[in-house]
């Protein structure tokens, strides 16, 4: 495993650099590791765009060390949320399925708004629907445990519980559970300002990544109303779909070194990055 010692030598020679409204390399406002609290899902259904904004807001001025304070929520991810619809639930996306029901729970989506600087998640490629027992006792989803930031490097370190994901899909039949493939959730990053992503296969561990291009992935998430839960009213969720940033897990633990720009890099395994997002899966 890398530590950040070896990630500063091999990936960093220091410039200034402010990426949007985050304090990064010279811009930096602190040099010592920002551990950054991981927000519980909340209930969304039925919320106005502008309660959603309020998350995030309240979320960044809790670290006025790692971004500007006149942080505002990106129009081009967010700026299409409907007011006063549902958004699919947690327990929807592992139980329900599509239908009247996809909103039961909290809500899916919120496990990434509530967490600003978690610039890279992991979620579930598809929603399930299935009659085993539901646990509501415990999460069922890739749970972040710990998120790090390192800003003078500009290197987040984010750990993931993904072993008891992977053994709720298995003990309970879920369709291509033993395929143990996850969603790089990645519009936290869009939102300030990294714009393509590169899952360094060098540097990560027991993870390949389905991006077989060559290039760096543009990036498209957003949250947004459509039709993606089938129920009568429609629904906020993330899209579009991007085959290229699926990751397939080939065993616990692993890690996905991801690389993060503004600008399309020429030569993605070679050009330095204006991000770097560590993810350790356990």
């Amino acid at each position: 495993m890398n530590n950040w010692d070896s990630i500063q030598s091999a990936y960093w020679s220091l410039r200034p650099n402010k990426t949007s409204d985050l304090f990064l390399k010279d811009s930096a406002k602190v040099n010592v590791d920002v551990s950054v609290d991981v927000n519980p899902p909340v209930a969304l259904n039925m919320r106005a765009r502008s309660d959603i904004y309020e998350i995030r807001r309240r979320a960044v001025l809790d670290h006025k060390e790692l971004a500007d304070d006149n942080y505002r929520p990106s129009e081009a991810v967010f700026g299409k949320i409907q007011d006063g619809t549902a958004w699919w639930g947690l327990q929807g996306l592992y139980y329900y399925g599509t239908g009247d029901k996809s909103n039961e729970g909290l809500s899916g989506e919120s496990r990434f708004i509530a967490n600003p600087f978690l610039l890279i998640g992991l979620g579930e490629p598809r929603a399930y629907r299935n009659l085993a027992v539901l646990d509501r006792e415990n999460p069922v989803y890739p749970v972040p445990t710990k998120i790090s930031w390192q800003s003078q490097y500009a290197t987040v370190k984010i750990t993931y519980n993904v072993s008891d994901h992977f053994k709720y899909l298995l003990a309970n039949s879920y369709p291509n559970a033993e395929e143990k493939k996850l969603e790089l959730v990645t519009y936290n990053a869009r939102d300030f300002g990294f714009n393509y992503l590169w899952v360094d296969p060098t540097a990560s561990m027991a993870v390949e990544s389905l991006n077989k291009t060559g290039r760096a992935v543009a990036l498209q998430q957003k949250v947004e109303w459509g039709h993606s839960c089938a129920n009568s009213g429609g629904c906020n969720a993330r899209a579009p779909y991007q085959l290229e940033l699926m990751l397939q897990v080939q065993g616990v633990p692993a890690r996905a070194f991801i690389k993060l720009w503004k600008e399309m890099p020429q030569n993605p395994e070679q050009s330095v990055p204006d991000a770097v997002v560590i993810l350790d899966m356990i």
